[in-house]
């Protein structure tokens, strides 16, 4: 692991509020990184973002089949003609070059950007998930976890505070999951940060391979690091939302991610692709939604996503919001539900059947219902509107995880979302012996 610490300063990494002044050559006196992109294009829509909790991106549609340096040009080309990640002067014609299928003069460092989308080709790897803040307040010690889903050369953690033009990051080696963070980092002394610091936080990680970067998995922390929240606006990987899986009951045979979309809010402003920093005000403002989308034989999917490394013995509540959108009252044949469960003493992800409701949990709870929070079906629709539902559970002694999923049954097609998930730690309870 490489464990310094690096202060990244306003200029190389909130690229778009430098300024420029004089001669200066623009392109040359600002550091800059540079993407690979390997092999072929499976085919799909190709996105690349800046890391920010509203980031800014361009996208291309790729063919199945295109080289990479082909895919390399084309979204250089795009970058210089519709450019949302830096402010230049009004002359200064932002110029992007490229060699084979890298990507080069992009002004910052490599842990700047990010790719998305529905392309799964060229070497793109599978994003970190499952990022998770706790704040351990006996210990007065802050951890953050997640999970790798592919094999990185390195990894970047990156820690900004209410949308400070500063942020920290840290280089951490391809295998880490786990981080313990110094609150003195906020502070800018040896003196531990105030605790309001724990009132605004941001969180990314993004996993580098071959050059190539990953998708960032991202949570907000709030209420002095009792809240972490999906709040940021970044567009999806494989038409699932950053931190979440998908899965499939085997009973249709179900193996498409074709049944997993993202849902833009606003296209006009999500073509154009800029962004600000800034921390959405309202969950109204939130671009990208989950859709569930049952094929037209119908079948059992969902998604999922895990806590890891929290706080044992603690009750945590779950907070979601989810839209059955145009299914009618009356309407038969199918449910959506939300489920919440502990993972054991090994921390083992649920299988697919445990999802499904047909293999018994680790807290030995069974069938359908094992772990509902709620339930929506002929007789309960949300008309279209996004409805919050929550639920609580209380970690066991030395259990530390927890899986989130929605599970989606219909016997034939039908649509249905989410936007929105947050979890707070209640605190410590009192187990029986």
């Amino acid at each position: 692991m490489y464990n310094k610490l690096i202060l990244i300063s306003i200029i190389s990494i909130i690229s778009n509020n430098f300024i420029v002044s004089g001669a200066t050559d623009y392109s040359s006196a600002q550091p800059t990184t540079e993407i690979v992109l390997h092999e072929k294009a499976s085919g799909g829509t190709l996105i690349l973002g800046q890391v920010s909790r509203d980031a800014p991106f361009v996208s291309i549609d790729t063919i199945p089949g295109e080289s990479a340096s082909s895919v390399a040009l084309r979204l250089a080309r795009k970058i210089e003609e519709n450019n949302p990640f830096w402010i230049v002067p009004v002359n200064y014609p932002t110029v992007i070059s490229t060699e084979g299928g890298t990507i080069r003069d992009l002004l910052g460092g490599q842990l700047d950007y990010f790719i998305a989308g529905d392309e799964m080709g060229l070497g793109i790897p599978k994003a970190p998930s499952a990022l998770t803040f706790t704040y351990n307040s006996r210990e007065d010690k802050i951890t953050i976890n997640w999970i790798n889903t592919d094999v990185y050369d390195v990894l970047y953690l990156i820690i900004r505070y209410g949308g400070s033009l500063v942020q920290y990051g840290e280089k951490l080696a391809g295998s880490t999951t786990s981080m313990e963070i110094d609150k003195r980092i906020f502070s800018h002394s040896d003196k531990p940060m105030p605790m309001d610091y724990l009132d605004n936080l941001d969180l990314f990680v993004l996993g580098i391979k071959n050059g190539t970067p990953s998708n960032i998995a991202t949570i907000h922390v709030s209420d002095k690091g009792m809240i972490q929240q999906e709040l940021a606006n970044i567009p999806f990987s494989g038409g699932v939302m950053p931190n979440w899986s998908p899965w499939f009951s085997a009973d249709k045979g179900i193996q498409s991610e074709k049944h997993f979309k993202q849902k833009i809010k606003d296209q006009k402003r999500n073509s154009v692709g800029k962004r600000k920093n800034r921390l959405l005000r309202t969950l109204s403002e939130k671009s990208f939604n989950q859709n569930i989308i049952a094929p037209p034989s119908g079948g059992t999917l969902g998604i999922y996503r895990m806590f890891v490394g929290l706080n044992s013995r603690h009750k945590y509540k779950l907070t979601a919001r989810l839209n059955t959108h145009e299914i009618q009252e009356k309407e038969n044949g199918w449910s959506y539900t939300l489920h919440l469960a502990h993972n054991g003493l090994d921390g083992i992800a649920l299988n697919d059947m445990q999802l499904a409701g047909s293999k018994a949990l680790p807290s030995g709870s069974k069938g359908k219902s094992a772990g509902r929070i709620s339930k929506f079906s002929s007789d309960n629709v949300t008309k279209g509107e996004y409805l919050g539902c929550s639920g609580e559970i209380i970690l066991p002694e030395g259990v530390d995880t927890i899986t989130v999923w929605l599970r989606l049954k219909s016997h034939k097609e039908i649509k249905v979302g989410l936007d929105w998930i947050m979890l707070e730690d209640l605190g410590i309870e009192n187990l029986p012996k």
